[in-house]
């Protein structure tokens, strides 16, 4: 599936899909009720859905300095 496809079935913008998926922005309460019966986001376990972030590096490992 694509951005766009996820998006439009969602009815969500495309930038606001790819920000969710980089763990950029929140789930809104509006795409929180839609997940659940939105094939196939309703195949996603809890789990899945309300992972956290994942953490920034630190500076000097993303500098390669590691």
């Amino acid at each position: 599936m694509t951005l766009t496809e996820g998006a439009q079935k969602l009815g969500v913008s495309r930038s606001y899909f790819s920000q969710l998926l980089a763990g950029r922005r929140a789930l809104s309460p509006k795409v929180r009720r839609r997940l659940p019966v939105c094939p196939p986001f309703c195949e996603l376990t809890p789990d899945d859905l309300w992972r956290s972030p994942p953490e920034q590096p630190d500076e000097e490992v993303a500098r390669g300095a590691a």
